[in-house]
């Protein structure tokens, strides 16, 4: 899929714009690492032109931050412990939200799997 690999100092530098992110070094290529597996579903073509290289390295950042969130950061609104209830905060599931991202970086590409060949 993407020939340049996504640096830790790309991340930092150029994502995030040396603000810091949610992903630490200790765990940047796991989750970028699954975050290109993700995208590779959505895409049609595995050849990527330069042109097209920064916005999918920046999708790939952002959906890595995504899948980071869901995994490690509470999502409890509110918690009653009697009744036992929990009400969780979230908008929308992982799956609409990846899509969101996807379709944000690259909609108009024509990068995308439409379903038809």
């Amino acid at each position: 899929m993407l020939k340049d690999k996504i640096s830790f100092d790309f991340y930092y530098n150029t994502y995030s714009c040396e603000n810091e992110g949610d992903l630490d070094a200790e765990n940047f290529d796991r989750y970028i690492n699954r975050a290109k597996r993700v995208l590779d579903g959505f895409l049609l073509k595995d050849e990527i032109s330069s042109e097209e290289s920064l916005e999918v390295m920046l999708c790939i950042c952002e959906i890595a931050e995504c899948l980071y969130r869901e995994e490690n950061i509470s999502s409890v609104k509110s918690e009653t412990v009697d009744g036992y209830s929990v009400t969780f905060n979230r908008e929308g599931s992982i799956k609409e939200r990846i899509k969101t991202i996807v379709l944000g970086h690259l909609g108009k590409t024509g990068l995308l799997y439409a379903g038809v060949e």
